[in-house]
């Protein structure tokens, strides 16, 4: 038995958010393609269609602040690891220069 992308996607549960279909592109007029593109699968995100801008640039903003705020979290770790290593270097750089005086 095969299984159809649409049951897939429905027993998945993610069917409602797309329209699967094709396109419906002719093969006579200019510019609309070679006669092999008629009838390509198009994948149509439904919700995606329908949002309000200001949802969209407010989720956005949001991704754009946690990307920051993770960035700043590794950066911190980043020199506080290079501090430690530069601190131990120091350390090692003054014993040595008492050693050889």
């Amino acid at each position: 038995m095969r299984l159809r992308p649409q049951r897939a996607l429905t027993w998945l549960g993610i069917l409602h958010v797309f329209s699967l279909g094709t396109s419906t592109r002719g093969s006579g007029s200019a510019g609309s393609g070679s006669a092999g593109e008629a009838g390509a699968p198009i994948v149509t995100l439904l919700g995606a269609i329908h949002h309000p801008p200001a949802v969209l640039l407010l989720g956005l903003m949001v991704a754009n602040l946690g990307a920051v705020l993770i960035a700043a979290a590794y950066a911190a770790r980043f020199r506080d690891t290079l501090e430690a290593i530069e601190a131990e270097t120091r350390a090692r750089v003054l014993a040595l220069s008492r050693l050889v005086s």
